[in-house]
């Protein structure tokens, strides 16, 4: 799901309310968002995906909430100062889980989840390529917008900022995202059939909030998948604090 969940996101940000209308360079715009939110190194964000498909464990529909603060680019594993907190649902039922890097040590509890800590060592070292790749969606980060990549999205003026949607997104948007995720998206045997978002960007030129829907199929009898998802970047860098618990009762494991 984490992969799935960054493949959706990187989707987002390649595919590209009253409002003034104003000209501006809307490929400018996006892309100094692009370069600011790679340059950020910390972050808060919360998540809500909605997942329709066959086969999900507590039936054919289920919503995932998590939300993250702390670290967005790490170097080590003594880098790791966060808090994550996520939970999963369906039809009433549903279970968190509460995740905390702190001072080298790793901490977990939630539903059912008894308060552990774990001490980071160098073996957890190899996970610092994979946490920076879920957190910075590194493919994404180098890229750069062309006009033409930008020009099937609408963009405006709003009072805060600026706002791109893309309501029907055309076979060549689509085409390109499967080539683009080409890789991802063979690994976890599911193709891209329709996207659209609003995407707001404030003044400053930071993502603020995300709302999107994406079809997919995928697995071997190709079922369909719809994905509905909802993203809000509540503050970057010195705007994030870290309220961490009082972890006296994590148990050592």
């Amino acid at each position: 799901m984490k992969k799935l969940l960054a493949l959706v996101l990187s989707a987002l940000v390649l595919v590209g309310c009253a409002a003034k209308p104003a000209e501006f360079d809307k490929t400018a715009v996006f892309n100094d968002a692009l370069k600011n939110h790679q340059n950020h190194q910390k972050m808060d964000v919360a998540v809500t995906l909605d997942v329709e498909m066959e086969g999900l464990p507590l039936g054919d529909s289920m919503t995932f909430t998590g939300s993250y603060q702390g670290n967005k680019i790490l170097k080590s594993v003594d880098d790791l100062e966060f808090i994550a907190k996520f939970t999963a649902g369906s039809h009433g039922v549903s279970m968190g889980v509460n995740l905390y890097g702190h001072d080298g040590v790793l901490y977990e509890d939630g539903d059912q989840v008894e308060p552990s800590r774990f001490v980071i060592g160098e073996r957890s070292q190899e996970l610092v390529p994979t946490m920076n790749t879920i957190l910075n969606l590194t493919d994404i980060n180098k890229l750069q917008l062309t006009t033409d990549a930008i020009a099937g999205m609408e963009a405006k003026r709003t009072a805060t900022g600026y706002q791109y949607t893309v309501n029907d997104s055309t076979k060549e948007t689509v085409a390109g995202l499967n080539t683009v995720f080409a890789s991802y998206l063979e690994e976890m045997e599911l193709s891209i059939e329709d996207i659209s978002f609003v995407m707001d960007i404030n003044e400053t030129a930071d993502f603020q909030t995300l709302t999107a829907s994406i079809a997919l199929k995928g697995g071997p009898d190709n079922l369909p998948i719809q994905l509905k998802l909802s993203v809000k970047y509540n503050g970057f860098d010195d705007a994030v604090k870290l309220d961490f618990p009082n972890f006296s009762r994590f148990k050592i494991q």
